[in-house]
């Protein structure tokens, strides 16, 4: 009896794992940018003499909120060699598979306001009503014609450059022009803008493996996504002044493993 019950459990073990889908990332078949690594030995991809680049998955992956997506593998940097940064994460696409970028989909909460006056195309400066959520920075940009709880598709192509408050209007000056017009009581926001969406940074040493691994449900990613794709920024962050001969981060064991949720 003890033995038929430890059987079934075993039987039981290989149906879940089974059950999780398993996509095999270790292959630069797998990836676009093929010219940029080679395969010094079986499993591995290096990224050899190449600094700053990126590098995705071709295959667009559906999400639902019934599984869990597991972009894993091993970050390696062989000895006298200097490896940058791996930044890995996704891509994400919305359901008609645009691709869903940071100025998209990260606003600032509590920072939607509307244009007091109507502003032309190639104007710098525009003017709201009061919002304290908005602040001189580099990084927020305007979503334009924003729809709480949407992602924003009409967005400046410009930071912030100044602020000034005169009562309950705010003149907004920007680092370069508006690019169409819009009339007042356009409804805006702040949309964050700066970097990609990543499951781990790693900074690897030479000779020193570094396995990396983040287990993500729907709820993860950035809203109104319905399609991932692998990706990872490669050698990132090197000095210009860098010897590129010296570059080389090798990548092993990738996979995307989607397990469904019980």
């Amino acid at each position: 009896m003890k033995k038929s019950l430890i059987f079934s459990a075993m039987l039981l073990a290989v149906a879940c794992s089974a059950a999780d889908k398993v996509i095999d990332l270790s292959k630069p078949t797998a990836w676009n940018n093929q010219k940029r690594v080679t395969v010094p030995q079986d499993g591995t991809i290096s990224a050899a003499g190449s600094k700053g680049f990126i590098y995705q998955a071709n295959e667009l992956i559906p999400v639902d909120d019934k599984h869990t997506y597991n972009f894993s593998g091993t970050v390696f940097v062989p000895t006298g060699k200097i490896g940058g940064g791996s930044y890995v994460g996704y891509f994400m696409y919305d359901a008609k598979k645009k691709i869903i970028n940071q100025i998209n989909a990260v606003s600032e909460p509590g920072s939607t306001t509307e244009l007091t006056e109507a502003i032309k195309k190639g104007a710098t400066t525009l003017k709201i009503k009061a919002n304290k959520k908005w602040k001189a920075y580099g990084h927020f940009y305007i979503g334009f014609n924003v729809k709480d709880g949407e992602l924003s598709y009409d967005n400046s192509v410009s930071g912030i450059k100044a602020i000034k408050q005169d009562g309950n209007v705010m003149t907004i000056t920007l680092f370069r022009p508006i690019y169409k017009d819009y009339p007042a009581g356009t409804k805006v926001r702040i949309q964050k803008s700066g970097s990609y969406f990543y499951s781990n940074i790693i900074r690897p040493t030479a000779n020193k493996a570094v396995n990396f691994q983040n287990e993500l449900n729907k709820s993860k990613f950035w809203a109104k996504t319905a399609y991932i794709r692998p990706m990872i920024l490669v050698n990132w962050g090197l000095s210009a002044k860098t010897d590129s001969a010296k570059v080389e981060t090798q990548y092993k064991n990738m996979k995307l493993t989607i397990k469904e949720i019980k």
